[in-house]
């Protein structure tokens, strides 16, 4: 097998964020000079870098991501290629059907994962002229059987935020700013994201990877 790291560096105030969500805040608390140990004090959002967003985000009374079973973070995955889609493209359930690419060897997927290609603009102003996916393509998402839908773009969608409505109100977590989903294009693969045990949490970050079987 082969593990391929799905995950986005934290780079303290140098991490590209959301509009309006602060920037992660990384203070050493003691340094092996001084203490004879190291260690740091990090302050962030949940929904930093590459994250999992939990009903709790969007919905009155949704299950935190403590609450959660750790089976929902982890699956067999399929990919859903949309880089040659135009900027801010709205995918329909027609588009986003016919470009689901995944192998049923070893299990049916539970997790699909969205390649814009946008995360080689964070930080920068196109990282948000990703595609989003229509009310019909989450209804698609909920009616096939995911349980995970993950995104290499910073969100599934834009204001009103559809997306979040419709898949975290069917119990469907959401990842967000993953990366190197390249690889794993046309492959069989497990995907592991298990969040940080946050008691009443919206969400959390984690570092996401899978697994592909050769």
């Amino acid at each position: 097998m082969k593990i391929v790291d799905l995950s986005m560096p934290v780079h303290g105030l140098r991490s590209p964020t959301y509009p309006g969500q602060p920037k992660p805040i990384k203070a050493a608390l003691a340094t092996i000079n001084n203490e004879g140990y190291a260690t740091n004090l990090w302050v962030l959002d949940e929904h930093t870098m590459t994250h999992v967003d939990v009903p709790a985000h969007f919905i009155t009374g949704g299950d935190s991501v403590d609450t959660i079973p750790l089976e929902r973070f982890v699956g067999w995955g399929a990919v859903a290629d949309l880089t040659d889609l135009p900027p801010k493209h709205i995918v329909s359930a027609d588009e986003l059907k016919s470009r689901v690419m995944c192998s049923y060897t070893r299990g049916k997927p539970t997790v699909l994962l969205l390649r814009t290609g946008y995360d080689r603009y964070a930080g920068t102003k196109e990282w948000f002229n990703h595609p989003v996916l229509g009310s019909d393509a989450c209804k698609y998402v909920v009616e096939a059987g995911f349980k995970v839908l993950g995104t290499d773009a910073p969100s599934p969608d834009r204001e009103p935020y559809t997306a979040h409505e419709i898949l975290l109100s069917a119990g469907v977590v959401i990842f967000e700013n993953l990366t190197n989903l390249d690889l794993l294009v046309g492959k069989e693969f497990l995907f592991v994201g298990a969040p940080l045990k946050l008691v009443g949490g919206t969400a959390s970050p984690v570092r996401a990877l899978a697994i592909i079987m050769q």
